[in-house]
């Protein structure tokens, strides 16, 4: 029962498929990526001809075009669905064998596109069962699965109701083939076992038979994810150039200038170049660098942005205050006050209308989606499961591209479990400990000089306007008349100081450096708590909890953070 490494039976079983029975329209499903789990033991698989008729009936309800089965190239169930696969000319086989002995054996994948070998002697010295791991690497990027199941508890771990578990509880759906019957496949949904007792007693469930657990098996139901657009470069011509050159520095200036020479950032470590050379990695790498490439400039523009209306601020008060020392440029101060406050104005309106705040969250979530799934998928992993998608747009996105990806193959010995496994938990723990450790450093010191310079301020203008009293008191006794200038610069600094205070008002709120400091420090004391506890010569499934405890972290606090953003007002300034 389940994922056995056992071969498949040459010549398979004649296909009986030729005459089947009118089905319901379906829709056409390009590349639709079939996991197949199902039993070995002949008295639990019943007729083989019976059971192959019923696997044909599920496959032709799907009416796959390009696709691609998932299978552990078992006896029984395994080597009926092969067979039948390939008869329907259905797309390529991906096998995962549960052990490494079976590289030796080319025989047992002859006409298999992609193979993925597991370690499975070190999956069970770690008490884990090879073939329940060899289930869930096959469901990691699967859109269904398919399963030839009797419907009763499995006989040992890693059998065909624990495929469907671990199915279930990816919030994949699963096409039902029960040996024997003859109402045609039924679709198992994933939806209702949050509120319906949940996965422990999925079998009771299954026994009653009926919704909102099972239902009538229909192609319009089963049908694989949307296929994202391939991702764009950041659309720059000529005149945004220039933009990137003059205004779109401004927060990157005001950085250095506040926060000081910044600290040299540790360079991320470069993959091992056999996992470079894998082609789902290559696509995972490709979309995660153009997000990244346009999360960074839209942040360079949101930011800048309101570095610029906070300076526009300042500077529209000091003009329009400037009269008070010098009357006979009023005019000319009102109209270059006039022209800032519309310049400042349309800055914002375009900022506005074109959603850049939100766009810009958007685009820095997906990319950090994609990096998550990037390094989840060199072990072997995905960072977010289909019953996750429904979060948010990123999340839907990044798991698109990792279904686009597919699994990765070859020979997962514990040389390249060593190697991968080092470099997808340097990316996903030790280099964001790094990042994070001078990100904080450097968000805590413009949080901390920022209130600095604005104190500072403040302070200055009080000993003015007291050196301003004494003086003119002073004055006044010995029938003097201060200079017409001393008062207008008082009435300048008085009015240019709360400005500069709203201004730095206005930057905390909206780029809330304090606020990314103190989530910095958090996600680098948590990830340095995870680190501690992983071992570099730890198993394959060791090395994924690792994974798996980072990533869940990482993704609640991107989560948190885009809350935050969300409500975080776009200042007009002025």
């Amino acid at each position: 029962m389940g994922f056995g490494a056992a071969r498949p039976r040459p010549g398979g079983v004649a296909p009986p498929w030729r005459e089947r029975k009118p089905r319901e329209a379906h829709v056409a499903v390009e590349g639709l990526r079939v996991a197949f789990a199902g039993h070995i033991r002949p008295e639990d698989l019943g007729d083989p001809v019976a059971v192959a008729r019923q696997i044909a009936e599920a496959f032709a309800l799907l009416d796959i075009h390009g696709g691609v089965l998932l299978t552990g190239l078992a006896e029984g169930a395994d080597a009926l669905a092969l067979s039948c696969w390939r008869t329907l000319g259905l797309g390529e086989v991906h096998a995962v064998l549960p052990y490494l002995p079976d590289a030796l054996s080319p025989e047992a994948t002859a006409g298999v596109a992609r193979v993925t070998w597991l370690d499975g002697r070190a999956s069970e010295a770690d008490g884990r069962s090879a073939h329940l791991a060899q289930a869930r690497w096959l469901l990691e990027d699967a859109d269904l699965l398919v399963a030839v199941w009797s419907g009763e508890e499995a006989r040992g771990a890693g059998g065909t109701a624990d495929a469907v578990r671990v199915a279930l509880q990816r919030g994949v759906d699963v096409l039902w083939v029960k040996p024997g019957e003859t109402g045609g496949p039924r679709r198992i949904s994933p939806g209702p076992l949050e509120t319906e007792g949940g996965l422990l007693d999925l079998v009771e469930q299954v026994r009653l038979d009926r919704p909102p657990l099972v239902f009538p098996a229909r192609g319009a139901d089963l049908q694989p994810p949307q296929e994202p657009a391939p991702p764009e470069p950041p659309a720059v011509g000529p005149w945004e150039r220039r933009l990137d050159r003059t205004l779109w520095r401004a927060f990157a200036i005001y950085r250095r200038l506040i926060g000081g020479s910044p600290t040299p950032m540790r360079e991320p470590s470069p993959p091992p170049e056999c996992l470079a050379s894998q082609t789902g990695f290559q696509i995972l790498s490709r979309a995660y660098e153009a997000f990244d490439a346009r999360a960074a400039r839209l942040a360079a523009i949101h930011r800048s942005q309101q570095v610029f209306q906070a300076l526009m601020m300042i500077l529209a008060v000091a003009v329009g205050a400037s009269p008070a020392i010098w009357p006979d440029i009023k005019i000319y101060a009102v109209l270059t006050e006039l022209t800032l406050a519309l310049v400042t104005f349309l800055v914002w309106l375009g900022a506005v209308r074109s959603q850049r705040g939100r766009r810009w969250g958007e685009a820095r979530r997906t990319a950090e989606q994609l990096r998550l799934e990037r390094a989840a998928w060199a072990l072997g992993l995905s960072a977010q499961g289909r019953r996750d998608i429904a979060a948010s747009a990123a999340a839907g996105v990044a798991r698109a591209w990792r279904r686009r990806a597919g699994a990765p193959d070859g020979v997962f010995d514990r040389e390249r479990v060593a190697t991968w496994g080092g470099w997808a938990l340097d990316d996903l723990i030790h280099g964001q400990i790094a990042y994070h450790r001078v990100q904080g450093a450097l968000n805590h010191r413009l949080a901390h000089r920022g209130h600095a310079i604005e104190n500072a301020v403040f302070w200055a203008l009080v000993a003015l306007l007291s050196a301003f009293a004494m003086a003119y008191v002073l004055a006044a006794r010995a029938h003097l008349a201060l200079p017409h200038w001393i008062g207008g610069a008082v009435l300048l600094a008085g009015a240019v100081t709360p400005a500069f205070g709203a201004a730095s008002l206005a930057l905390d709120s909206s780029l809330a450096f304090s606020d990314q400091a103190r989530r910095s420090d958090s996600l680098r004391r948590s990830l340095e708590a995870i680190a501690e506890q992983v071992d570099p010569a730890a198993s394959l499934d060791a090395l994924q909890r690792a994974a798996r405890a980072a990533i869940r972290l990482r993704i609640s606090h991107e989560e948190n953070w885009g809350d935050e953003a969300a409500h975080r007002h776009v200042v007009r300034g002025g």
